[in-house]
């Protein structure tokens, strides 16, 4: 019966929650039963009270259900014994109590331990002489070196194996140098301490073709009575801990790689421009700051290499800006070429457009191949244009192969920069071999169609015709010279044998006659400004050397006429043959002309002093190559390079005025 009236009373429960749903809100899961709040619960599939568990919650559940504890009747915890551990020392022995001292006890402590020291250090010097142990013996005695050592070479010396020590009192090296008592002059002997390798490695070195070192252990006698007021006294253990500490902090010890021979700093990458504006400038247009930034770092780009930064001062009254290179070798050609010049915006040089009319060549140096290189290091724009296309130049054995370009190529060339416009930004033409009388003539006509646009270009020809007495070109190249090209020219560089050909057969061997066929020549050609006669062997005050001879006509104001003006320039003598160095020449001195502002003086010292340096080079190069053939006396134009921008020796050329 108690079965069959539960499960009666558990049907009724569940018919009466469902009238209950049925009877609620439009939720199926929510419900109130005997006015509980109650919600479905989808995990554990049964209705559950919808109550907020709080305070008052708890405490009605607490009273009906919790259980009633008795805490009085419960036994309580015992207290936590705490053990004290008794100090001991490392040996397990109990520590013993410090007891801090007073102040007058730590000052009394410490005159003890200064006055035992100083009995021990007075003990000490009462000792009198003793020998010094071999093991702790550090110095060496060394003699055998010249009497012109000094300190500073001595030390550098011993150094080359190990390190000297340095005196803890002075920092200075614990060096002696034995000297005579009377005049104060090394005798060429001395001690060094701390140099544990110097017996093995110094000994029997070889210092020049006179003196052999000898390196030993050094040996100390006592000289005469003892004395104990000379013995130094010895260093505290404070000084002795302070001095250790300081070589440990140096490194001293440490083994360091030696810097290469040529080791170059990175501090020496940046450049220092000075006097690139002024602050009233500034002032007035403080834009120009950001202009003045990207037209200096533009041009360095172009010609120098890969700026990394730039820095603009705008309140230094020097008006300073900063560069800082990737390299030292592009900070090396910045100072070359920017040094004593005015960029960026102020007085800058207006751009310079040559078109250069020479031969090429594949390998070596000659023609066009020899004078773009420069001018484009000077900051000139270079079209070229290349009168033959050979393999190499044609002093080698076998000659030289390629192509000749004709009067009609040229023409066809030209043409194609006037239908772009292009040959009216040409301010400079400079010419050199011309291999046909009919391109010679073409040459001719392409200067007075530039000039057409451009009144003041200067021309600068190099007129090629051989040297040594013989001609390179045809004959009648000569007289198109004379007859076409020289009427346009404004500066002209002829060796001996061409400035001979080109005064009308004049012999050219001697001072006096080089000077009378330049002196025919402008009497010929009124235009011509300078002529230049770049190398000829003469003879003065019983002595034979090279000399440039030149002339210049000058303007007077006062008498409204032209006047002559003639100098020489000595040059040594350097024997060997080369190539391409009237090319070099020519594109060298249109650069320094335009450097110097056309004073002929300083542009033929410049271009000269350049000149010698390449050749030297080359010549050095030439006789360090077992193989004794033309290609390794080719000019060393690259390895020049800083050299033709910064000539050496260019204070030491000998000119003089002459006539």
């Amino acid at each position: 019966m108690a079965d069959g009236e539960t499960e009666t009373q558990q049907t009724k429960t569940d018919q009466n929650v469902e009238e209950t749903q049925t009877s609620s809100t439009s939720d199926p899961y929510k419900c109130v039963w005997n006015g509980v709040p109650m919600t479905w619960n989808e995990t554990s599939k049964q209705w559950l009270p919808d109550v907020e568990v709080n305070e008052d919650f708890l405490a009605y559940y607490n009273a009906n259900y919790g259980i009633q504890y008795d805490y009085d009747s419960m036994p309580k915890p015992e207290a936590p014994k705490v053990v004290l551990k008794e100090e001991t020392t490392e040996d397990g022995e109990p520590k013993k109590e410090v007891t801090k001292l007073t102040k007058e006890q730590k000052q009394l402590k410490k005159r003890e331990a200064k006055r035992r020291w100083a009995e021990a250090e007075a003990a000490r010097r009462q000792q009198g002489w003793f020998e010094m142990d071999e093991e702790k013996n550090t110095t060496v005695y060394t003699s055998g070196f010249p009497p012109t050592i000094d300190e500073e070479e001595y030390v550098k010396f011993m150094t080359k194996c190990g390190v000297v020590q340095k005196d803890p009192r002075t920092g200075k090296p614990k060096i002696k140098l034995y000297r005579i008592k009377e005049t104060g002059e090394p005798k060429g002997d001395g001690t060094c301490c701390y140099v544990e390798l110097a017996l093995q490695i110094l000994d029997g070195w070889q210092w020049d073709t006179a003196h052999k070192i000898h390196v030993e252990r050094a040996k100390f006698e006592l000289k005469g009575e003892f004395d104990p007021s000379k013995k130094r006294q010895r260093l505290s253990g404070a000084q002795k801990k302070k001095f250790l500490e300081k070589q440990e902090k140096l490194g001293i010890f440490q083994w360091k790689p030696d810097k290469p021979r040529n080791f170059r700093n990175r501090c020496e990458c940046t450049v220092v421009l000075k006097g690139m504006f002024s602050l009233e400038e500034i002032d007035q247009k403080p834009e120009k700051i950001f202009s003045l930034k990207e037209d200096t770092q533009k041009l360095c780009e172009q010609r120098f290499g890969t700026v990394k930064k730039i820095v603009l001062y705008e309140s230094n009254p020097e008006g300073v800006i900063t560069i800082t290179f990737d390299n030292v070798e592009q900070a090396d050609l910045t100072v070359a070429a920017l040094n004593g010049r005015i960029v960026a915006g102020r007085t800058e040089r207006p751009e310079c457009r040559v078109l250069s009319i020479q031969s090429h060549v594949v390998h070596g140096y000659v023609g066009n191949k020899c004078a773009v290189f420069p001018l484009q290091l000077f900051g000139f724009e270079v079209d070229s244009i290349n009168s033959v296309h050979f393999s190499n130049h044609t002093q080698y054995e076998k000659g030289a192969r390629g192509q000749r370009l004709n009067a009609t190529d040229l023409g066809e060339i030209f043409e194609g920069l006037c239908d772009n416009k292009l040959e009216r930004e040409y301010s400079h033409i400079l010419t050199g071999y011309c291999g046909e009388p009919t391109f010679l003539q073409k040459v001719a006509g392409i200067v007075k169609h530039c000039r057409q646009y451009k009144p003041d270009l200067l021309y600068v020809c190099d007129p090629v015709l051989g040297d040594n007495g013989n001609y390179y070109v045809p004959k009648e190249l000569c007289t198109i010279y004379k007859k076409e090209i020289l009427p346009l020219a404004n500066i002209i560089t002829p060796n001996a044998f061409e400035l001979s050909e080109l005064s009308g057969g004049l012999p050219v061997k001697t001072e006096e006659e080089c000077l009378k066929a330049i002196k025919k020549l402008h009497l010929n050609f009124p235009n011509l400004n300078s002529i230049i006669c770049t190398s000829l062997l003469v003879n003065s005050e019983g002595k034979d050397f090279l000399a440039c001879f030149a002339s210049e006509r000058i303007f007077s104001d006062k008498n409204q006429s032209n006047s002559l003006h003639f100098y020489r320039f000595e040059m040594s003598y350097i024997d060997s043959i080369f190539t391409g160095t009237g090319d070099l020449f020519s594109a060298l001195f249109l650069a320094w002309w335009e450097e110097t502002e056309g004073n002929l003086c300083d542009t033929l010292k410049a271009t000269i002093s350049s000149m010698q340096a390449v050749l030297r080079r080359t010549a050095e190069y030439s006789k360090l190559k077992e193989e004794k053939t033309i290609s390794k006396r080719e000019l060393r134009l690259l390895d020049s390079r800083m050299d033709l921008l910064q000539p050496p020796n260019i204070n030491q050329i000998i000119f003089k005025e002459i006539e």
